[in-house]
């Protein structure tokens, strides 16, 4: 038993032990604070702050203001694009976004038809523009090609005029005189036939050959020979030399004209009828042949 009390008495003084050992820990930490407090706050009020700190202070503390103002702003705006964002997640929201993006594609459709109907508009003006254009000067050709013709037309009506007062038409009678051939051809005059010496007609083969065709002969001129006759009648002279050796009471001159040379058939009638001879005009086409036959006893001539 006394054992047992002993032992009890031993905890107990163990346990106030350690607490008071416990109480001076304490205590003297505590007192180590104090001075340490002490220490600090002597420092601090030994160092008063200058005019530098002072603004350092301020300007530090505005500072912290206007990123306060903008970090408010930056919630803010956070919170209305996660509301827009919320707003525009729905089907509806998407449907408007596709139809805007669709109205966007089709707007630049539509400037670029609208630039391309502008360059064609621009086209076509110009084209209107030289259409018009040419049309005024045709419309002025054909007002001066009027005017010409007008004056060409009353130059006529004077020639007319003049030659019907000066001019007689030819008169057709039938002849017995004897037919002397001269063939026109490429303005070059060439004669079937010349006067000899005894004044008889032979053949003048120099300007005229025959050929043979299913046993007919036709007359031919040989090219480049002749008499070259000028249209503007001046060498009628040599024409009028050409006619002289046929007797004019006795013969009459044919004159074969091919349809190159009917305007050098005006100089050689003008030299027929001034040599009184009768004459008569055969148009030849270009293709057919002078076949040479039994003459007649009249034929009709001018």
């Amino acid at each position: 038993m006394k054992r047992k009390s002993g032992s009890s008495g031993d905890s107990l003084d163990l346990l106030l032990d350690t607490i008071c050992n416990t109480f001076g820990g304490i205590l003297f930490i505590s007192m180590l604070v104090v001075i340490l407090v002490n220490a600090a706050s002597q420092d601090v009020s030994s160092s008063l702050p200058t005019q530098v700190d002072h603004q350092r202070l301020v300007e530090s503390r505005r500072q912290l203001s206007d990123m306060t103002i903008k970090l408010d702003s930056l919630r803010r705006a956070v919170r209305q694009t996660e509301q827009l964002r919320d707003r525009f997640t729905d089907k509806d929201g998407q449907a408007i976004i596709d139809d805007l993006a669709a109205l966007k594609a089709t707007t630049a459709a539509l400037h670029e038809s609208r630039d391309a109907s502008l360059g064609l508009l621009a086209g076509t003006q110009e084209l209107i523009n030289n259409t018009a254009r040419e049309t005024e000067r045709l419309r002025e050709a054909i007002r001066t090609a009027q005017q010409d013709l007008a004056a060409a037309k009353r130059q006529l009506e004077s020639e007319v005029s003049l030659r019907s007062r000066t001019s007689k038409l030819p008169r057709q009678k039938q002849t017995t005189r004897q037919q002397v051939p001269f063939f026109l051809k490429a303005g070059r005059l060439c004669s079937y036939a010349i006067v000899d010496s005894r004044g008889n007609l032979s053949r003048n083969e120099a300007e005229v050959r025959l050929q043979e065709e299913g046993g007919k002969k036709y007359a031919v001129p040989v090219g480049g020979s002749g008499l070259i006759v000028k249209p503007d009648g001046s060498n009628v002279d040599e024409v009028t030399r050409r006619l002289e050796p046929f007797d004019e009471s006795k013969y009459f001159i044919a004159i074969v004209v091919w349809d190159d040379s009917f305007e050098e058939f005006q100089i050689i009638k003008d030299a027929a009828v001034r040599g009184n001879y009768e004459y008569q005009l055969i148009p030849m086409p270009r293709d057919e042949k002078i076949y040479m036959g039994e003459s007649v006893d009249q034929q009709t001539v001018q």
